[in-house]
């Protein structure tokens, strides 16, 4: 950890350990986009919590399906969840350096298990480890699952003001929130 370092950008890189996102990892991200040579003032950082059983991906998968029944499902199921989460609303998981999927990037692990339901604690804990350690412009998040051209990402920052950005995609016309997948805050 290079703790108090300056950057333009950390790139977050959110991951699952689990097949097939493991080896997307491994053998694409890792023999692609991230096998350039890093442009200066770039931080990645990879993330992850801990793997769940069988059990645990059934719950998961389950829990899932039951969002996107139908409106009145996923209402009832956010309610559920609410109401479940109480206890931990203010909770940040403590992280670790690891280096499970084996990169020459930073990789940190969530001391939470890592499902749907429990991401917005993964992606707290990480918003702690990055913010307590680094400093830092911006903040870009994308997923195992994607590429980034960090040249090109470099060069659109520069044209974003310093403070108030939260930008990136809609993953559906109504939602009300930027997609996870390719977010950048200031």
């Amino acid at each position: 950890m290079e703790s108090n370092s300056s950057y333009d950008v950390v790139v977050l890189v959110k991951h699952g350990l689990y097949k097939p996102w493991i080896d997307i990892a491994r053998k694409g991200q890792e023999a692609s986009w991230l096998a350039i040579d890093m442009p200066p003032g770039i931080k990645i950082i990879h993330f992850y919590g801990i793997p769940v059983n069988k059990f645990g991906m059934i719950f998961d998968r389950f829990h899932e399906k039951l969002r996107r029944v139908n409106k009145a499902t996923n209402y009832l199921l956010k309610f559920f969840d609410s109401v479940v989460a109480m206890p931990l609303k203010n909770w940040v998981p403590k992280t670790k350096i690891s280096n499970f999927l084996g990169t020459v990037h930073e990789e940190i692990q969530c001391n939470v298990i890592d499902i749907y339901f429990t991401l917005k604690w993964k992606q707290i804990a990480a918003y702690k480890y990055i913010l307590d350690n680094l400093k830092f412009k911006y903040l870009y998040e994308t997923n195992g699952s994607s590429y980034v051209n960090l040249v090109n990402l470099q060069q659109f920052l520069k044209t974003l003001p310093h403070s108030h950005v939260y930008a990136g995609l809609q993953p559906w016309e109504e939602a009300e929130f930027i997609s996870g997948a390719s977010r950048i805050t200031s």
